[in-house]
């Protein structure tokens, strides 16, 4: 429901990006900048959506890039534009400082934009003017930690997330109702180099209020058990993971397969149809016939 009939035919360049990157040397250090758009406007229109505005000189950087608290490089070789539901990844702006890295292994830790997604649920069914005027209410940044180490190997990677998401409402002068909820996540990740070029991608992510940072579905809060006509928000339950297996046949064939999912522990307070998991998988066979073309 909502999503329109079955059976549609769509061309379109969307997927089609560009990215630049620079490397300027200063007597401050190496100044390092990542620039790169792609055509999904913010209304799915074909117009320019950045994906990196980044600088970054020593262990600072500034700007918008991939959330610390997501590893990009478990993201499987696939076709696909969107890719698994069952990982974390979004795109931040934020300020990053990395205090330690040597020997393969750093520490890094971000002040991220915040975002609420809301569920208003059931709220609609005895106050439907109520439901339609709560929004997202972001007081505080949220703060990520993340650990990796890189090896001959493969990688594994460990991030935490520490956040406060919010809701309010446009109707009254003061706002409420309104409230806040504490959210926080744990995401292990890691590949595992194998024979040839062949390559384990896993990850598994668990967490509260989170859903603004998965690939797919869900959403960070949502109203808890209805009682005599109120509720109170609860910060919705998150649960992720993907296993990718990609293998080199030869130097012009490759195959990836794998399974991914997303699932929620929806409240009390969300009607039946609310998002309760989302599955991907798929398997495929790349042919390159030459360097840098698939």
């Amino acid at each position: 429901p909502g999503c329109g009939k079955d059976g549609a035919a769509i061309f379109s360049v969307r997927q089609s990006s560009l990215g630049f990157k620079s490397f300027i040397p200063t007597s401050m250090g190496l100044i390092k900048t990542d620039l790169s758009f792609d055509l999904f406007g913010g209304d799915g229109s074909t117009q320019v959506h950045w994906l990196s505005i980044w600088a970054e000189m020593g262990m600072f950087g500034v700007g918008q890039t991939y959330s610390n608290f997501m590893d990009i490089d478990v993201f499987p070789n696939t076709i696909d534009y969107w890719g698994p539901s069952g990982m974390v990844f979004v795109r931040n702006p934020q300020l990053r400082i990395t205090p330690w890295s040597q020997d393969g292994m750093g520490l890094s830790f971000t002040l991220e934009a915040p975002y609420s997604g809301l569920d208003t649920g059931r709220i609609k069914d005895f106050a439907p003017e109520l439901a339609d005027s709560l929004t997202g209410w972001n007081r505080l940044p949220d703060l990520t930690a993340a650990w990796r180490m890189d090896g001959d190997w493969g990688h594994v990677k460990a991030a935490g997330l520490l956040r406060q998401v919010g809701y309010q409402s446009t109707l009254t002068p003061d706002a409420n109702p309104s409230g806040t909820k504490t959210g926080y996540g744990l995401n292990l990740t890691g590949a595992l180099k194998l024979f040839g070029k062949s390559q384990l991608n896993g990850g598994i992510v668990w967490g509260k209020a989170i859903a603004s940072y998965m690939n797919d579905g869900g959403v960070d809060l949502a109203p808890g058990p209805i009682v005599l006509g109120g509720t109170s928000a609860e910060a919705v339950q998150s649960l992720g993971w993907l296993a990718y297996y990609n293998h080199g046949w030869t130097d012009q064939w490759s195959s990836t397969i794998g399974f991914s999912q997303h699932q929620q522990d929806n409240t009390a307070g969300q009607s039946a149809t609310a998002f309760r998991r989302g599955s991907y998988g798929n398997l495929n066979v790349l042919y390159y016939p030459m360097k840098n073309v698939t």
